[in-house]
């Protein structure tokens, strides 16, 4: 029905905001939790259909092609933070404003790879390094924690028209009318990501 597409829509739009933002944005929890029920609920009705007398099988395979359309849309929507939170593993249960947009199962994952990930590096090389340069969350004189580069340039829509915006002190305001594509530095944009006047693309 129509909230089963308005979900899958939802989902895709977090899919391609988590692929264009350079740092972790929160968990769609109640989404995430919405659309794995309708696709267990889609599953059940090709269970129902099988166990029918004479079954139909334009039925059943245009119920499996709407579940294997929603779980990639779901697993690429999870693939994609699992990747950012393997390449910033300290960052991300370091930071405690990071560390709140995780999910239960992301923290936990997030954790469990830290240790690995320290057990591994620190048998390989850190282990041979000077002691005061053994701890990989060293963060005085030497920052060892790996952030997402937040200048990273990213591409993002205007949805609604904001008129002249300061994209950098000292520099001409740019005017951003709605539907216009820029490529622009993140970090001056988080206040226009946060309150959805801008989307990734």
């Amino acid at each position: 029905g129509g909230g089963l597409e308005d979900d899958v829509e939802a989902l895709k739009r977090a899919w391609i905001t988590e692929r264009g933002c350079p740092e972790l944005v929160p968990y769609r929890s109640d989404l995430v939790e919405r659309v794995k029920r309708k696709l267990a609920e889609q599953e059940e009705l090709i269970e129902e259909e099988r166990s029918i007398n004479t079954p139909e099988p334009w039925r059943i395979t245009a119920y499996e092609m709407e579940v294997e359309r929603i779980s990639y849309v779901l697993k690429s929507y999870q693939r994609c933070r699992l990747k950012k939170i393997q390449r910033y593993p300290l960052y991300s249960i370091k930071d405690l404003d990071v560390r709140e947009r995780l999910s239960a199962n992301e923290f936990e994952f997030a954790k469990s790879y830290t240790d690995l990930f320290g057990k591994h590096l620190t048998g390989t090389c850190v282990g041979r390094l000077p002691e005061p340069l053994q701890a990989l969350d060293e963060q005085t004189r030497y920052d060892m924690i790996a952030k997402p580069n937040t200048q990273k340039h990213v591409f993002l829509r205007v949805v609604e028209s904001i008129g002249q915006f300061e994209l950098q002190a000292g520099l001409e305001p740019v005017f951003l009318d709605k539907d216009d594509i820029w490529v622009v530095p993140y970090i001056p944009c988080i206040p226009l990501v946060a309150r959805s006047e801008v989307e990734f693309v």
